[in-house]
């Protein structure tokens, strides 16, 4: 019984976090000035993720596990 107990209050916890989520996108999307800063911190943020893999056609799949490097990547 304190199984169901657990596992609903975690979907309401779970529930409650995605609308909270969702409607802080919907007052975010209202500012057009706001969500275009959105939009270039997102831009500026993809460079991160040029570890080379989508290059190479990796699909979620056919990465490695995160403890094999793709490549070797230079130090900064």
């Amino acid at each position: 019984m304190s199984r169901v107990v657990e596992e609903l209050v975690e979907a309401a916890r779970t529930e409650r976090f995605f609308a909270a989520a969702d409607a802080a996108y919907q007052q975010l999307r209202a500012d057009p000035d706001a969500w275009a800063g959105e939009l270039g911190e997102r831009h500026a943020w993809e460079v991160t993720v040029a570890d080379g893999a989508h290059d190479l056609g990796a699909t979620k799949e056919s990465v490695p596990a995160p403890d094999v490097p793709l490549r070797k990547r230079p130090r900064c």
